[in-house]
């Protein structure tokens, strides 16, 4: 695993309580081991931790689910722009 060690423990570590009070399948936002909160969708949770934390801070946004897979996705910056190039 690279990067996000210690989100992914804490993940880990919760995982089963989530799952026990009904939050399965809610999207939840970790930057060390600090829990911001628990929300319906990725982009919510995303762009809560942006606001929080900034985009040159890594966090992790992660879905509650009983079959929990690890996927990375480290940043990605996307703009119009880069669209426009790649079309033209």
């Amino acid at each position: 695993m690279v990067g996000l060690e210690t989100e992914h423990k804490v993940f880990k570590s919760l995982l089963q309580e989530w799952l026990s009070t009904g939050r399965e399948g809610q999207w939840v936002a970790i930057q060390r081991d600090h829990i911001l909160s628990f929300f319906p969708s990725l982009n919510e949770a995303y762009e809560a931790g942006v606001h929080e934390w900034g985009t040159d801070r890594d966090f992790l946004v992660k879905e509650i689910r009983s079959d929990t897979e690890v996927a990375t996705i480290q940043r990605v910056f996307w703009s119009p722009r880069n669209e426009q190039k790649e079309a033209g």
